[in-house]
């Protein structure tokens, strides 16, 4: 992950994150939370088609409810 120091300057940083595409096409995108990676979070994409949001949020919200990563808190 980028510093955070490297978003400071009000400049473009280019991240890992792969949102764009969805952005441009006006997919819906759910990211729900996974765990941790060397104290990183990560997160997982939903990604449902054009329209169909309530169908994500069902999906994000079965995943959470399976799952105690939404209440994980990262070992600082």
């Amino acid at each position: 992950a980028p510093a955070f120091a490297a978003f400071t300057d009000g400049q473009p940083v280019w991240t890992p994150m792969r949102t764009f595409p969805f952005n441009l096409t006006g997919h819906p995108v759910l990211t729900v939370p996974i765990g941790f990676s060397n104290g990183l979070p990560l997160g997982m994409q939903i990604i449902g088609k054009r329209n169909d949001e309530a169908r994500i949020c069902q999906i994000g919200q079965a995943f959470e409810q399976s799952t105690d990563h939404s209440v994980i808190k990262p070992n600082l």
